[in-house]
């Protein structure tokens, strides 16, 4: 228990240090801003604000929710969780102000931002209608207080999918702007990428070492509750996710349709704007 608190510690710590960068890349090219997906940023936003939402209560208070986060003989373990979600508030500060420049950038350039959106979000409707398909179909076709439970257990298994595959966004985007820029920095997309796949190479040592998964309402790390822990989606969601990393490095080396013939490469032409800095 006291390894997975240090590695949530470190894991946003990490997110805190990349942000930061990003922030300070997007200082020194403010221009390509506009190139960012908003999907992308609001996904890592959201990412951290619902466990603050979820435990603001932890934040400001020395009393620990028993049914979520049990207390150590040494009582360490409730000040490390107090550590962990003020380290998740400053993350999601450095997220939202992420978010915000973004958001402002795009101004009345929005239409590639609509068109990754409409394939993107009929997607991740798709695949939560489906979800909740096959829970409906496991449970006979009732619905009770059990079968509830189950549906909300899968749809937040459902979200870490979603927010594991935060680049899918970005990929799009950067497919319709036909661009090369380096709009996120190395550090930021290849760093949240490692953060976010970390937790499923620990899934996947953690099963190798027979470790069951009955008592998952003690894990803090790698909880197979939020996310999709097994061995066989473990691989599926690294290789995904390291696959997207490489589409978007590719992307801003080459150019965003680099994956498809010549005469769909075409560069798409933007209006020069006047760009303000960003402090």
């Amino acid at each position: 228990m006291d390894l997975e608190i240090i590695m949530v510690l470190i894991s946003d710590t990490l997110i805190c240090v990349f942000t930061r960068r990003q922030l300070l890349h997007l200082k020194k090219r403010a221009e390509v801003v506009n190139f960012i997906s908003v999907s992308t940023m609001l996904i890592l936003t959201l990412r951290h604000m619902v466990p603050l939402v979820l435990n603001f209560e932890a934040i400001f208070s020395n009393t620990s929710n028993q049914r979520n986060v049990p207390i150590s003989s040494d009582g360490l373990l409730e000040e490390n969780e107090v550590i962990v979600r003020l380290v998740t508030m400053v993350a999601f500060i450095l997220q939202f102000r992420l978010l915000q420049l973004t958001w402002i950038a795009k101004k009345n350039r929005w239409i590639h931002e609509i068109r990754t959106l409409s394939i993107c979000l009929p997607m991740y409707i798709i695949g939560g209608s489906t979800m909740f398909l096959l829970n409906w179909k496991n449970n006979n076709g009732t619905i009770s207080s059990q079968s509830q439970r189950s549906v909300w257990v899968d749809l937040r298994s459902y979200a870490g999918l979603t927010i594991d595959g935060f680049l899918f966004p970005q990929l799009i985007l950067n497919i319709f702007q036909a661009s090369k820029e380096n709009a996120l920095s190395h550090s930021f997309y290849t760093g949240t990428t490692f953060v976010r796949l970390l937790p499923h190479a620990y899934d996947f040592y953690r099963g190798q070492k027979y470790i069951s998964h009955q008592l998952d309402r003690l894990y803090i790390y790698a909880n197979p509750r939020s996310n999709f822990y097994s061995p066989s989606w473990d691989i599926v969601i690294l290789c995904g996710g390291l696959l997207f990393a490489v589409i978007v490095f590719l992307q801003q080396r080459v150019g965003g349709r680099f994956m498809f013939p010549k005469r769909f490469q075409g560069n798409v032409e933007y209006e020069v704007m006047p760009v303000t800095s960003i402090e």
